[in-house]
């Protein structure tokens, strides 16, 4: 179960007959289709009737039960025969002879329940979709009926009840609804430009979603379609006849597709991590259904809106913002407090913050869309540093790449180091390097790691598929094969190595092979360039890019002398009593020698090898919680400028440092510091740690 709300709903179906509509809301992604796909699976589980507002969410949940082996179909007019499980369109519900249908399913004691989905739609969309109204009716088949939305605010419950019908007496079971790990973001732009910002936002984001996806939000069918040519993708709109075949391309390919609210509801892609609204959206209720259709798998999602500058206040000068829903709409996007916090309070009834727990912010918190840029920038270079890496070493020598690495002799101007093929590599052959880089250890070592589902690795490479150019079908050969393991292989092996191993979550020792391959199996503990990796992917990137960005120490120590036995849980390494005074013995004569050479050196180099070993003294006291929480407090300085930063200049900071206009006499002195700190950043250890 995702969250306990939906445990507890999820009883309640199962065990509790009780004629009291039950109203359950769970975030969108939060699992609400399994709460009527579960009892159908039950022996004797009689037949449950799935009310549904739209027809392609229709079409995707006849087709998710058929995948689980659930007994489903859609009814349409002149159907008899039941399933165990029954989807109807809501604009049936009368006039075709539905209502009569159930009642005979119920006389026959065949009708378990009724769900009514995305029920908040009966209150919200009846007025030009009068056919809701009558989904009312089926309070008269004398079953359980339970309504599921992902959006009913608190001070809307009463709403739901005068349209259903039910005002007596009504269950709730609520879960949070905030999404985690969307950034929301609110862009403005000089009148008349809307269009023109629009193109150049998204133009900038799609070259960094790659393979994933992304929905672009239009008021109106004309303007879906003129940006969409813009941008040169499909748009979707309500009662296009091939809104199918597009969204099958789109599934296939990524990228964006322009949609009006007509893909805002229900509709479940994988994928989906770039949502922007062009203009205000309709209402609070609408912008979290359609923001809510990224991330569904926990990917960091940016949700932007970009509206024109004061269109908003000019609209409620003019009184075209009405209800409270269009209100808060308005608020979320013109206040300068949390968006978070404007949003939770009106959808859940509590305020949540941004600043709680480790969830992303929005840009009254942290950074507006520049910053939003420069990360996804940042991202894309690393990314396209290890693909060119990968391929480089494809028609190279990984084993004899790694060994270079560990020696600090870089690959780059080394060329004749590795750029031999790997089949003809004595080290590959033979086991000469001290790292185990052989053939037969590496594919003994291959055969020890278990990746889990989640991750997307392929077995065969260990390369994440959402990567390559292999896909998850698995049918194509491997893009970057025999490449992945003499990294993982010689990274335990680095004397550095295991500082970045333990940086990254494992927590074995050194030596330690069963342990180690276990972990590389695993889901890494956070997600890279938003995408769901494993500990091998993890250890990969940060070997790839720490090598080539920032130079990795020369190798001092080989891996201890252990026998490997994969099967063995008990696989015993070095004393690690001995390690540390092995290591407190190396640091000692590493001491001596810089006294020795006091009198030939600066003061510079005296200071900075003083600082070298101070951190290389300590990091067996630092504990790697105190590191991993100064570098997520230190990322959010990174991609801002820190003197507007530091002042608290909400508005003034989406610019880098040395572009500061506010705070220009502060620029010389931060210059003059920084250059202090460049002696540090050339300390392997240190940025290895952070």
């Amino acid at each position: 179960m995702k969250s306990k709300a939906q445990r507890v709903a999820m009883q309640s179906i199962l065990y509790n007959d009780q004629m009291t509509p039950l109203v359950v809301v769970l975030p969108t992604g939060g699992g609400k289709s399994l709460l009527f796909m579960a009892p159908a699976c039950l022996e004797n589980a009689g037949v449950t009737i799935v009310i549904v507002p739209f027809r392609a969410l229709i079409n995707k949940l006849v087709s998710t039960a058929k995948e689980a082996g659930v007994n489903s179909t859609e009814w349409h007019p002149g159907l008899t025969d039941p399933a165990t499980l029954v989807f109807v369109s809501a604009d049936r519900i009368i006039g075709s002879g539905f209502l009569s249908y159930a009642e005979l399913l119920h006389s026959k004691g065949l009708l378990r329940r009724v769900f009514v989905d995305e029920c908040h739609l009966t209150f919200t969309a009846s007025d030009w979709r009068p056919k809701l109204v009558a989904v009312r009716y089926v309070r008269g088949l004398r079953v359980p009926l339970i309504m599921l939305t992902a959006t009913l605010p608190p001070m809307l419950a009463f709403e739901l009840e005068v349209s259903m019908a039910c005002q007596t007496v009504t269950r709730y079971i609520r879960a949070t609804t905030t999404r985690l790990r969307t950034r929301y973001v609110v862009e403005t732009c000089r009148r008349g430009e809307l269009e023109e910002t629009t193109i150049g936002t998204c133009k900038r984001m799609q070259k960094h979603i790659g393979r994933n996806k992304g929905v672009i939000y239009c008021r109106s069918i004309d303007q879906c379609k003129d940006m969409a040519k813009e941008l040169g993708c499909a748009y979707y709109h309500g009662g296009s006849i091939d809104n199918e075949d597009k969204l099958a391309v789109w599934m296939e390919t990524g990228g964006l597709i322009v949609a009006t609210s007509a893909l805002g509801t229900g509709v479940d892609f994988p994928g989906i991590v770039f949502i922007l609204h062009m203009d205000l959206p309709y209402g609070m209720i609408d912008y979290a259904q359609e923001s809510g259709r990224a991330g569904r798998a926990g990917e960091e999602v940016d949700s932007i809106i970009i509206v024109e500058q004061g269109k908003v206040e000019s609209m409620r000068q003019a009184g075209r913002i009405r209800g409270l829903d269009e209100e808060i709409m308005a608020e979320f996007v013109t206040t300068r407090e949390c968006r978070r916090q404007v949003m939770s309070r009106y959808l859940d009834g509590k305020i949540v913050e941004c600043g709680a727990g480790d969830m992303a912010q929005c840009d009254r918190c942290g950074e507006g869309l520049g910053a939003l840029e420069r990360l996804h920038e940042k991202n894309g270079k690393e990314r396209e540093t290890v693909e060119k890496t990968l391929d480089d070493l494809t028609d190279g020598c990984a084993s004899c790449w790694m060994l270079a690495v560990t020696q600090n002799r870089g690959h780059e101007g080394n060329n004749d180091l590795w750029t031999h093929s790997a089949q003809d590599c004595t080290i590959r052959q033979l086991n000469d390097s001290g790292l185990g880089l052989s053939e037969d250890e590496c594919n003994k070592f291959r055969q020890a790691i278990r990746y889990e589902k989640s991750t997307h690795s392929c077995h065969k490479c260990g390369i994440s598929q959402r990567l390559c150019n292999t896909r998850q079908d698995g049918q194509s050969a491997c893009q970057w094969p025999n490449v992945a393991i003499p990294l993982l292989r010689g990274v335990m092996g680095m004397r550095n190595g295991m500082i970045v191993l333990q940086h990254l979550g494992f927590s074995g020792t050194q030596g330690d092979w069963a342990a180690y391959a276990k972990w590389l199996g695993l889901r890494h503990r956070r997600r890279i360039w938003d995408e769901v990796m494993s500990n091998a992917m993890a250890t990969l990137i940060e070997l790839i890019v720490g090598s080539t960005v920032r130079g990795l120490r020369p190798l001092q120590q080989h891996i201890p002398d252990v026998e490997e036995n994969y099967n063995a849980a008990d696989i015993v390494a070095e004393n690690s009593s001995r390690e540390e005074e092995e290591e407190g013995e190396e640091a000692e004569e590493e001491l001596d020698d810089v006294g020795d050479e006091r009198t030939e050196e600066s003061e510079d180099s005296r200071v900075q090898e003083r600082l070298r070993m101070r951190v290389l003294q300590s990091k067996q006291t630092s504990g790697l919680e105190k590191v991993e929480e100064f570098a997520r407090k230190l990322e959010k300085w990174i991609v801002c400028c820190p003197i507007c930063k530091a002042a608290d200049e909400r508005e003034e900071r989406d610019h880098g440092w040395d572009k500061c206009e506010k705070y220009s006499a502060s620029i010389g002195e931060l210059k003059f510091w920084l250059r202090g700190m460049e002696t540090i950043r050339h300390v392997y250890l240190f940025e290895s740690l952070i």
